[in-house]
């Protein structure tokens, strides 16, 4: 019996992630799979005693109206993005922790955010470009949809064998 359930749960998951199964229900769900992203730069300070003051210099220097960038390039913590000015890769929705994508989500181009806290340290973010809606092609998001399908074919067939193969009961052999 074991090994004809396994048979017949390969079968069904085997069938909904054929090419074009999987195919049909992207272009089904195509819509739900829309995410918003950002792009966006930072300077980062890292958690420290000095942390504070140091964030202080920045807000001052860039209510001062220094650049961002160069700012950034001065300023930052992190190296990586220090070198680029502070700016990020494009961030999609989530990919990321939470609270920093709903900060940047709220800028407008050039605008700077409030300052924002995290274990690692804190980091003020300004926006590069406007928010985009992104839907991702087919491929990326092939295993997603492969996943979705075997579980969804994994539950329709246990539905069916339930409604198909009487099961019966014994009273006695309940524990209560």
């Amino acid at each position: 019996r074991e090994a004809l359930g396994h048979a017949l749960l390969d079968r069904a998951m085997k069938e909904a992630t054929s090419e074009e199964k999987l195919r049909a229900r992207y272009e089904k769900t195509k819509d739900s799979l829309k995410r918003r992203r950002v792009h966006v730069a930072q300077i980062f300070v890292k958690a420290g005693p000095s942390a504070q003051a140091k964030m202080s210099v920045v807000l001052s220097r860039l209510r001062g109206g220094e650049k961002f960038d160069a700012l950034a390039k001065e300023l930052s913590d992190d190296p990586p993005t220090a070198a680029r000015g502070g700016e990020l890769a494009p961030i999609d929705e989530g990919t990321t922790d939470k609270a920093l994508f709903a900060a940047a989500a709220k800028l407008e181009r050039g605008e700077v955010s409030d300052v924002i806290t995290s274990p690692s340290g804190m980091r003020v973010l300004t926006a590069l470009g406007e928010i985009a809606t992104i839907t991702p092609t087919f491929e990326q998001a092939r295993g997603a949809l492969a996943a979705e399908a075997m579980r969804d074919a994994r539950r329709d067939l246990l539905e069916e064998l339930r409604k198909t193969i009487p099961v019966k009961i014994e009273k006695r052999a309940v524990k209560r």
